[in-house]
């Protein structure tokens, strides 16, 4: 006999469930929509295997709790009408890394906790979305919870081995983020002998991409300094020491001089390590410029500006398609689509 299941019937058994907790990965858009969407991954792939790595260090689960509900949600900017698919989802522990996972399904179950099936296989009726739908999640039951271990990276696959669009593949598009990196300014800049206010910009950035700041407005040629700190610090005014007007805003712990371009501008560009400790660092900036005939200071300062370092989903994407028991597939690393962790 073939099982039926919709997330609306499983939505409905939601209120029984005790202290639950959801959790999304990456945490960084839990409020926030995607910038992309995965339109194929993992339900519409037509008959397929799709492995997803998740880093439990990126990944806010007590250990020992136990995982009661899988999913995603859907692409803020598409709509997509839903179809039935017959649906198997196994989870398991892995030692692998989001850099060092295989292309190979079962050698990727190398942790404490073998493969285990804890869903289906079952029919799925998958929700139609509209567009502009308030990222409206995806949702599937687990028939056997699964409990969760932080010492070991977590994978969840999705094997579909049937639908009702002639086994084909169709689009379904689901919401997927890069990296999310803010950039704000704060503070005034003071004015220069040549009648501008020096300003400084800075760039969104991620781990093992580049952190980048520019100026503009200051007076041609001049010397500059990239003041930069980790740090936030109380305002200090330069009045008292011949700027009337300006404001410290960084001050120098880490200080990077430049010669500003005939028309006033000026670039910092820096490498960050392949370091994940650096996720959600942030850093403030602030330009010091040479400036003789400003004031007795002789300088003049910008805006701050604060970066807070992104970084690509610490999780890889490994997929088959044609074929639900293929022993390997195409790795995709750090992309999977933000996902929903249901949890008590």
């Amino acid at each position: 006999m073939r099982s039926f299941i919709t997330p609306t019937f499983l939505a409905l058994l939601a209120p029984l469930a005790v202290a639950q907790t959801t959790t999304v990965f990456p945490t960084e858009w839990t409020n926030t929509a995607g910038d992309t969407y995965s339109n194929r991954l993992p339900f519409s792939n037509g008959i397929s295997r799709t492995q997803f790595l998740y880093e439990s260090a990126f990944l806010p689960i007590t250990t020992n709790h136990q995982i009661t509900d899988v999913g995603f949600r859907q692409d803020n900017n598409t709509a997509s009408t839903g179809k039935s698919i017959q649906l198997a989802i196994y989870m398991g522990s892995t030692t692998f890394t989001a850099d060092t996972v295989t292309s190979n399904f079962a050698n990727n179950y190398n942790g404490a906790t073998a493969r285990t099936l804890v869903f289906g296989p079952a029919i799925v009726a998958l929700p139609s979305f509209q567009t502009q739908s308030n990222l409206a999640p995806v949702t599937i039951h687990l028939t056997t919870p699964y409990t969760f271990h932080r010492n070991e990276n977590l994978l969840v696959e999705y094997v579909i081995t049937a639908n009702n669009n002639a086994n084909l593949a169709f689009d379904y598009y689901l919401d997927q983020g890069g990296y999310l990196s803010t950039v704000t300014s704060f503070g005034t800049g003071c004015q220069s002998s040549a009648g501008q206010v020096p300003l400084l910009n800075g760039s969104p950035s991620y781990v093992n991409g580049s952190l980048a700041f520019s100026l503009s407005r200051a007076p041609g040629s001049s010397l500059v300094w990239l003041n930069m700190d980790f740090l936030s610090s109380p305002p200090i005014d330069a009045t008292p020491f011949g700027a009337p007007g300006c404001t410290v805003y960084v001050p120098p712990r880490i200080a990077v001089a430049s010669q500003g371009s005939p028309g006033g501008s000026a670039y910092w560009g820096f490498q960050i390590p392949l370091d994940r400790s650096l996720t959600g660092v942030s850093v403030f900036a602030q330009a010091l410029i040479y400036d003789l005939f400003a004031n007795n200071l002789g300088f003049v300062m910008s805006n701050g500006v604060r970066t807070d370092v992104g970084a690509y989903p610490w999780a890889t994407s490994i997929f088959a398609t044609g074929s639900a028991t293929a022993t390997t597939g195409s790795v995709y690393r750090n992309n999977v689509p933000i996902s929903r962790f249901v949890w008590n």
